[in-house]
């Protein structure tokens, strides 16, 4: 009988940290106009995106992938904190009646390094299960953050740099 009073408090207070929980991610979706993230441009499409692709290589972004259609760029870097950072960036190129329109959208990866160890277990019937510390140690790269990027500086620095091109 002690607890059915607890109970009703619990859930009181469950129910006021859900009440408290963040907004969710999409309510900052506007869906406007002026997106950030497109430019007009009066030249063809498929000259649009070779712009595109030399203003990354001029960046020092590596080439995963061009097309007339479509350009993916990737940087790496390494920050003070020993995380290894990459920038993404995609852009499709579209024809239009006149001119065309460039869609980009770049990505910040973060990752850090993680040991992981392993060892061996030997099972002998008569004794049990024996674990012998001769394991291996290995270093992986696991993401710990990724966001696309979301500046208007940094698109219109580069939309820039693709219309000097």
């Amino acid at each position: 009988m002690k607890y059915r009073s607890t109970i009703p408090a619990l859930t009181l207070c469950l129910l006021l940290l859900t009440a408290c929980s963040n907004q969710p991610v999409y309510t900052g979706e506007s869906f406007t106009e002026d997106s950030p993230y497109k430019m007009r441009f009066d030249g063809d499409a498929a000259l649009a995106c070779e712009g595109a692709r030399r203003t990354l290589l001029g960046q020092g972004y590596l080439i995963e992938s061009a097309s007339g259609e479509e350009v993916k760029g990737r940087k790496a870097s390494r920050s003070e904190n020993a995380q290894n950072t990459f920038i993404e960036v995609n852009v499709v190129c579209l024809a239009e009646n006149t001119g065309s329109t460039l869609f980009a959208s770049a990505q910040v990866s973060e990752y850090a390094l993680k040991k992981s160890t392993s060892s061996a277990s030997v099972g002998v019937s008569a004794i049990g299960t024996i674990s012998l510390p001769i394991g291996q140690s290995a270093d992986s790269l696991v993401k710990v953050k990724e966001q696309t990027i979301d500046d208007k500086e940094f698109y219109q620095g580069f939309f820039a740099a693709v219309g000097n091109t």
